[in-house]
């Protein structure tokens, strides 16, 4: 458990899902796995890719409060993701609900607006 000691980010480019990634463990579809997470680019939508095998669970966010606009970071605190926008719109913490991939699952996350951020187009790396 814990911190991910390798990531195949080649999954999350070939899929197209996103830009920047979280890297959890979390229990999605009936066992916990190490899981890629990241926010579309392009829509409102929450990708979780199972690092074992590549599959792709799309979430979608209910509350409607993620926008279609691109994230610049993305961070994982105290076990909890976070994701910020480039430009300016804010910072969102999202939380995965077990069990969402399964079938008869949610297939949604839970997003909630936490914080403001600052326009910005410098933000990768540390």
């Amino acid at each position: 458990k814990g911190v991910l000691k390798e990531i195949d980010c080649k999954v999350i480019m070939q899929r197209s899902v996103g830009a920047d990634l979280n890297a959890v463990r979390a229990s999605l579809d009936g066992a916990e796995q190490e899981w890629l997470v990241s926010l579309g680019t392009n829509d409102n939508r929450v990708y979780a890719v199972r690092r074992a095998t590549g599959a792709v669970c799309t979430l979608i966010d209910p509350s409607g409060l993620l926008p279609k606009d691109g994230f610049g970071a993305a961070w994982n605190f105290r076990g909890e993701m976070f994701f910020s926008m480039n430009d300016g719109g804010g910072v969102f913490k999202v939380t995965l609900l077990t069990n969402s991939c399964t079938k008869g699952g949610t297939a949604s996350a839970q997003v909630e607006l936490v914080g403001s951020s600052i326009k910005t187009n410098n933000n990768d790396g540390m």
